[in-house]
């Protein structure tokens, strides 16, 4: 396929952001799917759903233009993983040690695999399957949408959508993209430079981003501080639980507190903030909440294209005493910081005093991942991936009992965590008739392993008068997934 015949899809500025999180500027961050099922699903069933991952939308790489300052994009064909399969069966309580296990591939978008699908059988029964892909590649909904069009065989419709080039552009239209792109810059500059100089109208900008870098600076000293200081375990692995709830329950529990089921997971972050000790009674907390700005369209008549674009809305909450339990009060405040997001469409700690984004392809990576921040100053990170499309509730002839989805950071370290904004990253979906959560903790002082973090989050759940039933324990009032609970 010519280039002219294919149609060029550039990185968004978040999709660069990871690509560089990959090169070594910033912590790596991947999206992982996991799949509960009761039954053992059969090899052709699998295979069957591993080529459809392989020529689906996840079969693309990142390719970096030759012409500094140009922009990256996407080309069709990757490095394509086998399936892996665990030697044993596991037991059902150490599910979440084995997703943490696959969560540590080694990721590569531009020259190594996108992606990993792995699957593991259950001692007492059934079987867990694992998606591992790079967040450069997509977020929870597009992965979602790749497992679906692979589960339904819909793969020969999107698998050239868009029809992406196979090789590298040509050198001359990597030049003039790269020479619009100092246009705009230039462009963009003057007018910031204005503002800032002639209006004054930008000036708070510049102190606000002077301030976040010596708050980051306080932060890496303060970790060195630790580290030096032997408080620092450096055998901590970010630890993670998955819970299941009631659907029915956790809608109601929202609803009577006025809120919606979106407000109620930022009020449980907000509150495993404070029982866990990372902010005290006395502080505000900040929320950060994932955006969607990607729009659907078609090309050629083929199936919708899902682009990539993701922004942050921090809410920020004040307690009142050690709990934060006023949904409606979260809710309001989630509307505005929404509508906030979706107006400025890209987050202004991601670039200093309004300069214009082009700057992020011409400056050097090291420079580039200064100034993008895709999660501010925000505390813990809650996504509400929704509910999922119901041809995601079987697999062939086997049922799928539970979902989750999450953020991972591979290889991160004990240091790299400190050094990190916030403490805690919570993911929500809803699948039939059950809510999963999925919580991962990034403060190794905080949070020093699963089970500590497993019983907060458990505690959390009771408060509101929750049923948890978690995915790897069979222990009293700890539940098990598709089981009676012990709790009543």
């Amino acid at each position: 396929m010519s280039e002219h015949k294919a149609t060029v899809e550039y990185l968004s500025i978040v999709d660069t952001h990871f690509v560089r999180m990959h090169r070594g500027h910033g912590v790596q961050v991947a999206m992982q799917g996991l799949w509960m099922l009761r039954d053992v699903v059969d090899e052709a069933t699998l295979a069957d759903l591993h080529s459809g991952l392989a020529v689906g939308p996840l079969n693309r790489r990142a390719v970096r233009p030759r012409i500094p300052g140009g922009r990256h994009y996407w080309a069709r064909g990757a490095s394509i993983a086998p399936v892996h399969r665990a030697p044993q069966p596991i037991r059902r309580e150490d599910i979440v040690d084995w997703a943490d296990e696959r969560a540590q591939v080694r990721l590569n978008p531009e020259h190594g695999i996108g992606w990993e699908f792995s699957v593991a059988r259950l001692e007492d029964g059934g079987m867990v399957m694992s998606l591992v892909c790079s967040h450069a590649l997509t977020d929870a909904q597009g992965m979602i949408a790749a497992v679906r069009a692979a589960i339904s065989g819909d793969t020969a419709s999107v698998s050239d959508v868009p029809e992406l080039p196979a090789t590298r552009l040509s050198i001359w239209r990597e030049l003039a993209t790269a020479c619009r792109q100092y246009w705009a810059l230039l462009a963009g500059a003057f007018v910031a430079f204005y503002t800032i100089f002639i209006q004054g109208s930008n000036r708070d900008e510049i102190v606000r981003y002077l301030r976040l870098n010596r708050i980051d600076v306080l932060r890496r000293k303060r970790a060195v501080t630790l580290a030096k200081s032997g408080r620092l375990d450096e055998s901590w692995r970010e630890p993670a639980t998955i819970i299941d709830v009631d659907a029915a329950e956790w809608d109601a529990v929202a609803a009577k507190s006025g809120g919606t089921p979106n407000s109620l997971l930022v009020g449980i972050a907000a509150n495993l903030l404070f029982s866990s000790g990372a902010r005290t009674a006395n502080e505000t907390v900040t929320i950060g909440v994932p955006v969607d700005l990607s729009e659907l369209g078609t090309i050629a008549g083929r199936t919708p294209v899902r682009t990539n674009e993701l922004t942050i809305a921090p809410v920020t909450l004040r307690p009142r005493g050690t709990r934060y339990g006023e949904l409606f009060l979260v809710r309001d405040t989630c509307r505005v910081a929404f509508a906030k997001a979706v107006a400025e469409k890209f987050p202004q700690d991601a670039r200093p005093a309004s300069m214009p984004t082009e700057i992020l392809d011409i400056v050097p990576d090291r420079i580039a991942a200064r100034l993008v921040r895709t999660t501010g100053l925000a505390d813990a990170v809650a996504t509400y991936v929704g509910e999922l499309p119901e041809g995601l509730t079987q697999l062939g002839p086997y049922q799928i009992e539970s979902t989750a989805a999450r953020a991972v950071h591979p290889g991160l370290t004990p240091m790299a965590a400190l050094e990190s904004p916030f403490s805690l990253d919570l993911c929500l979906v809803r699948s039939g008739s059950r809510y999963t959560l999925s919580v991962i903790g990034v403060n190794p002082l905080r949070f020093p392993d699963s089970k500590a973090l497993r019983s907060l989050a458990i505690r959390e759940l009771e408060k509101w008068g929750l049923v948890p039933q978690s995915w790897d324990s069979d222990q009293p009032g700890l539940g098990r997934p598709g089981g009676p609970s012990a709790l009543y």
